[in-house]
């Protein structure tokens, strides 16, 4: 019953995005399948045959077909009534790669065959044969560009157990897609050692010996501000610290290389420092900063700013 996905009319209904689903009567559809529909008819059939010929058997097989079709009437729906779907911030994605959209379900019982995918994406749909309990699951998604995005409308349905009804649901969950820029080393842009402009750790944090103080940058720790400084000046100013170690870097964005190429490498770049685990700093050359640290929070901070960057 996909067909009703394309109608503007239909899809008023969806237009509002949530961070999670409950299945219920509100948000679920049934109806007969092909198999079903040959099903009734054939117990229609039947019953008016044995009508006409008198036979008690055929009448009874015509009602026990009937039986069979009104108990999975019930457990269609039930294999799909109470599930609770949930999404959490997405993990970062790069463009001309296959995205994975997380979800997490939730079921207090045994559900089977499970179908989810994006409505107008020709991606493989998600097939869960069982579920129960918590767990997560991947929706595939087609390539996109570098951006940041709402998903399209998630539909999902089940058949279980004798595929004579199609149960469905319609969703538009709220988590974006960050689709950060392709990992690629064309450009060759340079990085320089932290001894430049822009480091941002103080003594606490490195064991360095203060050298002397910059201008602040916004996205440098404020734990490198001089409050004396700034209560003579009111200028802010930032310590700067010398420091032996030349591998904490400063990633710049290269502004004489064509855009995309440019947030190209510098991507390839950050997921270099990153999977190395290194300190860095990145400079987008337009007054976004971001200050040095590592990890896996810094690292999605830096593709999100790449995701959005306009020059």
């Amino acid at each position: 019953m996909q067909f009703v996905s394309n109608k503007k009319w239909f899809l008023k209904r969806f237009s509002r995005r949530s961070t999670s689903i409950k299945l219920g009567y509100k948000n679920l559809y049934i109806f007969p399948n092909k198999f079903g529909f040959y099903w009734i008819l054939a117990s229609l059939l039947l019953f008016i045959l044995g009508t006409n010929l008198e036979s008690n058997i055929t009448i009874l097989i015509s009602y026990l077909m009937g039986v069979i079709v009104i108990i999975n009437l019930f457990l269609t729906h039930f294999n799909l009534h109470g599930l609770e779907i949930n999404v959490r911030p997405q993990e970062i994605s790069f463009a001309e790669s296959p995205i994975r959209y997380k979800l997490i379900f939730k079921s207090k019982i045994l559900r089977n065959n499970i179908l989810l995918k994006f409505l107008n994406d020709n991606s493989t749909p998600l097939k869960i044969e069982r579920i129960q309990g918590e767990t997560s699951q991947f929706v595939n998604f087609k390539e996109k560009q570098r951006g940041v995005f709402y998903p399209e409308l998630i539909y999902g349905k089940s058949s279980s157990p004798m595929s004579l009804f199609n149960c469905w649901f319609y969703w538009r969950p709220k988590r974006k897609i960050i689709v950060a820029p392709k990992l690629n080393n064309k450009t060759n842009i340079f990085f320089n050692n932290s001894n430049i402009d822009g480091r941002s750790k103080s003594r606490d944090e490195t064991g360095d010996d203060f050298s002397y103080l910059k201008n602040y940058r916004k996205g440098e720790s404020k734990s490198s501000i001089d409050w004396k400084s700034y209560a003579r000046t009111n200028n802010l100013s930032s310590k700067e610290f010398t420091n032996s170690n030349s591998d904490i870097k400063l990633l710049k964005l290269n502004i004489d290389a064509p855009l995309e190429e440019a947030l190209q490498d510098l991507c390839y770049q950050i997921n270099k420092e990153y999977i190395n685990r290194s300190f860095y700093s990145v400079d987008l050359q337009n007054g976004i900063f971001i200050g040095i640290s590592t990890g896996y929070n810094h690292y999605r901070s830096c593709l999100i700013s790449l995701a959005k960057y306009k020059r």
